[in-house]
């Protein structure tokens, strides 16, 4: 927000006070280029004027705290509960030592939890791009897949 004085409380307009109220409904309700655009009109208008402190510019988005908490525990609920069906069906491969066990459990784990995991390390760990990130998750579901196409169509 600008905070500004007001002409009747001090009887005389700066340069930037005018800027300032010109330029308020672009900050407070604008996008961040026309935020920055009111910014740098306001600097250059008022020259040799001192503006004082800018104004601290901050968006929201994503909505509620409590929906971006529900949402990142939901996702961590979800890896939890594919790694759980994924050991499963690992120790029915100990117990029988059946092939077919062993290519659903990894078929299993790169349909559920390696993309989900993949997703969340590229994005929040490296500057990788978005395409090379959606096309590793999407490589790993589609391995999955195919191991559990093996293992129902395997005679």
């Amino acid at each position: 927000m600008i905070a500004h004085t007001s002409p009747g409380m001090t009887g005389h307009t700066t340069a930037a006070d005018a800027l300032a109220r010109a330029g308020a409904e672009t900050v407070m309700g604008g996008t961040s280029e026309q935020i920055a655009g009111a910014v740098h009109a306001m600097a250059t208008a008022a020259g040799s004027e001192a503006l004082g402190p800018l104004p601290a510019v901050s968006s929201t988005v994503g909505g509620s705290t409590v929906v971006a908490l529900a949402a990142i525990l939901t996702f961590f609920v979800a890896v939890g509960l594919s790694i759980v069906v994924t050991y499963q069906v690992v120790q029915g491969y100990r117990q029988t030592r059946a092939r077919p066990f062993l290519f659903l459990a990894v078929g299993i784990f790169l349909l559920a939890p390696a993309p989900m995991l993949l997703r969340f390390v590229l994005a929040n760990a490296t500057s990788v791009p978005f395409a090379v990130r959606s096309l590793t998750a999407a490589g790993a579901e589609l391995l999955g897949l195919l191991c559990i196409l093996y293992t129902v169509y395997q005679r």
